[in-house]
């Protein structure tokens, strides 16, 4: 069998070289095994939605599949481990988002390592990728043809897959979507299941917010009104004000005119002012 080595995007892998020091310590014997002798595969995940209403209908194209990252995997002797890269937000960066050492790690590696020995396969061309579906509890390489006309392979490493298929034995597309299907609709129907229990929650938050939205628009309402029966009230008074203040304007006029008459200087009969000897 031949592999066609996957060419990694220059982003996943400056993620991959910069952010594996975040999940293993670099002092670690495994940051080295991983920084020098990995092997990444990009991984595909199967889409739920939309999906076809009958299995005829179900078939490898860009419609059913979609890009979920890039596997790192490495082991040597005791050390194993693998790390996920991939997009956390679209048109954003890639980002390392996991670390694993557990076995199911080990299981992937050495499974992959099997492959050659699968007879069926040995004389065919394949580029080697990861295959998944959200929720359903199997993983398998995905061999892709690289010759024209050449049929993919599928090779189930881990999980528990349904009793149609074996570990580590290579299924054409038409045979591995049978055995699968039922899964894949149950594990679509759990899909649905949780999105529509997300939908209703945020339905359910989206009501809290326009309820507390509509009391603080009825309180800005009351508030208005009181400003206006304030403004009507400070109006009045106002008004209230000038009326008072005219009469009291025309009786300070009067005394005013009343005290300059007092003080102008008395005078005598002929018109002149009256002196004192």
């Amino acid at each position: 069998m031949s592999l066609t080595k996957p060419k990694i995007p220059l982003d996943i892998k400056r993620a991959f070289t910069t952010e594996l020091g975040n999940f293993v310590d670099p002092s670690n014997p495994l940051w080295s095994l991983l920084s020098q002798k990995f092997v990444a595969l990009e991984a595909y995940n199967f889409r739920l939605d939309p999906f076809p209403h009958k299995i005829e209908d179900w078939h490898l194209d860009e419609k059913s599949t979609s890009s979920s990252g890039w596997r790192f995997w490495a082991a040597e002797g005791d050390l194993y481990g693998a790390c996920h890269v991939g997009s956390v937000e679209k048109d954003l960066p890639p980002k390392l988002t996991g670390f694993a050492d557990t076995v199911q790690v080990l299981t992937a590696i050495e499974g992959f390592n099997q492959m050659s020995t699968i007879t069926e396969l040995a004389a065919a061309a394949f580029e080697p990728r990861v295959w998944t579906i959200t929720r359903l509890p199997i993983e398998a390489f995905w061999l892709k043809s690289t010759v024209e006309g050449g049929e993919d392979r599928f090779v189930v490493y881990s999980g528990f897959p349904p009793e149609g298929l074996d570990l580590m034995k290579s299924y054409s597309w038409k045979d591995f979507r049978k055995e699968i299907w039922a899964d894949a609709l149950q594990a679509r129907a759990w899909a649905l299941t949780k999105k529509r229990e997300e939908q209703e929650a945020q339905a359910r938050a989206a009501d809290i917010q326009a309820g507390g939205a509509e009391a603080l628009r009825d309180h800005a309402k009351k508030q208005q009104e009181k400003a206006r029966e304030a403004g009507t009230l400070a109006h009045n008074a106002q008004e209230q004000l000038q009326v008072t203040r005219k009469p009291a304007d025309k009786v300070q006029a009067k005394f005013q005119e009343s005290a300059d008459q007092q003080q102008k200087p008395a005078k005598k009969k002929g018109g002149r002012p009256y002196q004192r000897k």
